[in-house]
């Protein structure tokens, strides 16, 4: 990823998903004295396949 815009507005959506408990303060802090070190690769999957895992079978029946 090269905009910067996009850059910032995806690091602050993963930075809510993984420190909801932060506050936007603190996650702003946390961008900002990494940011010289970010490196952001966006990519598209075009097939995924996988097994359903035992745990979530058995709920469901």
């Amino acid at each position: 990823m090269e905009n910067e815009i996009e850059i910032k507005k995806a690091m602050e959506d993963l930075t809510k998903k993984y420190s909801p408990a932060d506050n936007e303060t603190g996650r702003n802090a946390e961008i900002e004295k990494e940011w010289k070190l970010l490196c952001m690769k966006e990519f598209s999957i075009e097939h995924l396949s996988g097994k359903e895992a035992i745990e979530l079978t058995k709920t469901k029946q």
